[in-house]
């Protein structure tokens, strides 16, 4: 801590973690004072830090005042709403990413349970029976990216689903870890009716738990969408997640004179040995409504691009153990995707496309991507 006051002004990137609990006091009263000399700070992160050393008051002021603060970050943290609230201050600014995942809210608390409970996240309305007060301002950041890590993520994206909290979003990256499917679809669905007039791109990175045959989705008609990121898993039988037909039914339901230019799909591979000796021929009826909305008339997309990424073994030097790698497909998975998957979306954007199963049996990936 007696490093603070050499800190310079002209410090962009600044990373704070949690501090053990001699230095906790002095740590509070020093950072907001810290933070408020930042003339140039463009990145901020707060990563296993316990806000409880934090007055809201105080806090809120700091970050409503850097204006030159482009993306903040919040990981593994324990905070309050008034703590969580004096964050959002930093979107006064112009913030361009938040970035928040792993928090632990004080205030859900007395919510029934503690433990990832699927009856508990099946109630749209759990939050009504905490005493939650409302952000007054407005959250306005160009990209939100939610990593739903605990069970305060999902009750988070409950407050910011509800007219506690108004938001103005340009863009939403979201993801779940966890293996409750239908807690994060019901999540998702309210998260994008309460976004859809200001979304332009929507990412979504979905666990790989291969879920049931219900998405829990209804398809959401954003009008100003630009830019789709979607990712499915695929079992080793070559059946890919049920989500993708939410993926193309909500492609569907964009209006005619769409302003979608932008689509780029991820697909992992999640055993790829097995996957590459059965490789099917014939189209899963999954990928048949994403199929048909790429196709369709009402999008003339001017990028289109597949990534495969497979799970390959390697051992680490010295230790004899093995470890798994994603790595990026380099011989041809991305043309079966297209070939066989998504057979009338290659005929308008790629013509000519061909897929021999032969060629994925030709070599084992080269582990140079990530």
């Amino acid at each position: 801590m007696q490093a603070f006051p050499e800190i310079k002004s002209a410090t962009k990137s600044f990373y704070l973690i949690k501090f053990s609990a001699p230095e906790s006091n002095q740590a509070g009263a020093l950072l907001c004072p810290l933070l408020a000399t930042f003339t140039t700070l463009s990145r901020l992160e707060f990563h296993e830090l316990d806000f409880d050393i934090l007055q809201p008051p105080e806090l809120g002021d700091v970050m409503a005042s850097i204006s030159t603060l482009k993306e903040l970050n919040v990981r593994a943290c324990k905070l309050t709403l008034a703590h969580l609230y004096a964050v959002f201050n930093s979107t006064i600014a112009g913030l361009e990413t938040m970035n928040l995942s792993d928090l632990h809210v004080g205030d859900f608390e007395a919510t029934s349970t503690t433990d990832v409970d699927v009856d508990l996240y099946r109630q749209p309305d759990v939050l009504n029976t905490v005493n939650i007060p409302k952000y007054t301002g407005i959250v306005r950041v160009k990209e939100l990216i939610l990593r739903m890590m605990s069970r305060d993520d999902y009750l988070l994206m409950d407050l910011l689903s509800t007219s506690h909290v108004s938001l103005d979003v340009q863009a939403f990256n979201v993801g779940s870890v966890a293996e409750i499917t239908q807690a994060f679809s019901l999540r998702l669905g309210r998260f994008l009716e309460q976004t859809r007039s200001t979304m332009q791109t929507l990412s979504i990175r979905e666990s790989n738990s291969m879920f049931g045959s219900n998405p829990f989705l209804s398809p959401i008609d954003m009008p100003h969408l630009s830019t789709f990121n979607c990712q499915t898993f695929v079992a080793p039988s070559g059946r890919p997640q049920p989500i993708l037909k939410w993926f193309g039914d909500t492609l569907a339901a964009l209006p005619m004179r769409s302003k979608l230019e932008e689509v780029s799909i991820d697909v992992v591979i999640l055993e790829y040995d097995h996957l590459k000796t059965k490789l099917p021929t014939d189209q899963n009826p999954l990928w048949s409504s994403l199929d048909d909305a790429l196709a369709s008339r009402k999008l003339d997309l001017t990028k289109v691009s597949v990534n495969v990424l497979i799970k390959s073994p390697f051992k680490e030097p010295g230790e004899g153990k093995r470890a798994e790698v994603w790595v990026r497909d380099t011989f041809g998975l991305d043309k079966w995707v297209i070939v066989v998957c998504l057979p009338k979306m290659r005929d308008k954007y790629f013509p000519g496309m061909s897929f021999e199963p032969e060629s994925v049996n030709a070599e084992e990936p080269n582990a140079t991507g990530t």
